[in-house]
C-alpha cells in the first residue's frame, strides 16, 4: 500500500511539474534571452500575449516607430507536424492553413498575393492581410509560414499603420538571424 502511494505521489509531482513548466515556459524564455535587445538594437523580445492553444508558445518581438517607421510586434512560433511534408508552403492557402493570422482577429482578408521566401534555408511564403479587430482600426499584417521537413515556423508581423518596405527587410534579417534559427533549431523535426 505504501509503495502504491508513493508512486501515486511521485506522479502527481511529475505532472503538477510539467504543468508548472508548460504555463509558464514563456516568462522563461524571456528571461533566457534578455539580452536579446543588445544584438539586434532594432526588435526588443516582449512576452507571448496569447492563450495556450494547440502550439506550443513563441516568442515575440517589438519595433518601435522610431526604428521601424510604426510600431511593429512579430509573434514567430513553430508548428511541429503541420506542414505538407512534400509540398512544404507552395501557394497563398497554405499560409492561411498554417499561420497564426486567427490569434489577431477571425476577420481578416489578404491585399496582395504571396510572394517566396527563404529564410535560413527554409522555403515558404510571405503574404500582407488586412485585418479588422472590433472597435479598433485595420491592421496591416504579413503572415509568414516556411516549411521545415513536415514542420512549419510561421511568423506574424502585425502594426496599426502600413509596414514599410524597410521594415519588412528588418523583419526578414530578424528571422535570418542566428539567434532564431538556433531557436528554431532547438525544437524536434517530425519524422519524414
Amino acid at each position: 500500500m505504501q509503495i502504491k502511494l508513493a508512486k501515486i505521489a511521485v506522479l502527481a509531482l511529475l505532472l503538477l511539474s510539467l504543468a508548472v513548466v508548460y504555463f509558464l515556459w514563456p516568462q522563461l524564455q524571456a528571461k533566457l534571452h534578455n539580452n536579446f535587445s543588445s544584438s539586434h538594437g532594432d526588435w526588443r523580445e516582449i512576452a507571448w500575449s496569447f492563450p495556450v492553444d494547440a502550439w506550443p508558445a513563441g516568442r515575440a518581438f517589438r519595433c518601435d516607430s522610431s526604428k521601424c517607421g510604426s510600431d511593429i510586434d512579430l509573434y514567430v512560433r513553430p508548428k511541429i507536424g503541420f506542414c505538407d511534408c512534400y509540398r512544404g508552403v507552395a501557394d497563398d492557402d497554405e499560409i492561411d492553413r498554417v499561420g497564426d493570422l486567427v490569434l489577431i482577429s477571425e476577420r481578416y482578408a489578404p491585399t496582395s498575393p504571396g510572394i517566396a521566401v527563404t529564410i535560413n534555408g527554409m522555403s515558404g511564403r510571405a503574404r500582407h492581410f488586412s485585418i479588422l479587430a472590433p472597435q479598433r482600426a485595420a491592421f496591416d499584417v504579413i503572415g509568414i509560414a516556411l516549411a521545415r521537413s513536415c514542420d512549419s515556423i510561421v511568423a506574424t508581423a502585425v502594426s496599426n499603420q502600413q509596414i514599410t518596405v524597410s521594415a519588412q527587410e528588418r523583419i526578414l534579417e530578424l528571422l535570418g538571424s542566428k539567434e532564431i534559427k538556433n531557436w528554431i533549431e532547438t525544437f524536434p523535426q517530425s519524422p519524414l
